[in-house]
């Protein structure tokens, strides 16, 4: 006579798959995470594996925190019947649009000879403003944020706030 023993280890879970919707985001949207198949009454858990500088994550959301690629791991736990399962996405994030850049001249008329201070509000990041007369420039001069005028008529004034490393360039203008 003699003892067999056999044992009797967890199963694999059937393939499992993650899914990013969408898997291109602009920086500071989120992205839905979701899983199909697997197998069990495991937990299924998300991390973020390679890009964190770019990318987090909380519960089953994801949120574009810098411009890059991001790797996803979801991990189902395994249960009494069934080994761990994981699976890995990857998600974009690109620059977002900057919010609205206000161009703001003070005064908004002036003489000739006159001049008005320019500014700006709005926009997003921290992009540095440039100041360009892109109509009208026989009637206005441009010094820094300084416009001056040189003869009747207006002038259009663009300012254009720089792309930074999570938001694309944008503009606005003045009329003085």
């Amino acid at each position: 006579t003699g003892t067999v023993v056999i044992s009797v280890g967890l199963a694999n879970q059937a393939t499992l798959t993650v899914t990013a919707s969408p898997d291109t985001i602009v920086f500071g949207a989120s992205s839905s995470l979701s899983t199909t198949g697997g197998s069990g009454s495991g937990a299924v858990s998300y991390a973020i594996t390679a890009g964190a500088s770019f990318c987090s994550v909380s519960g089953s959301m994801l949120t574009g925190t810098g411009v890059g690629t991001c790797t996803v791991t979801a991990t189902k736990a395994g249960d009494a019947s069934f080994a761990p399962a994981t699976a890995t996405t990857t998600v974009t994030v690109n620059r977002a649009n900057q919010a609205a850049l206000s161009v703001n001249a003070s005064p908004t008329s002036i003489t000739v000879g006159g001049t008005s201070a320019l500014s700006t509000s709005g926009g997003s990041g921290n992009g540095a403003v440039t100041y360009a007369i892109t109509a009208g420039a026989a009637s206005c001069s441009l010094s820094g944020t300084t416009v001056t005028g040189t003869a009747t008529g207006n002038c259009t004034v663009t300012a254009t706030k720089a792309a930074d490393a999570n938001f694309n360039a944008t503009t606005g203008t003045v009329v003085i």
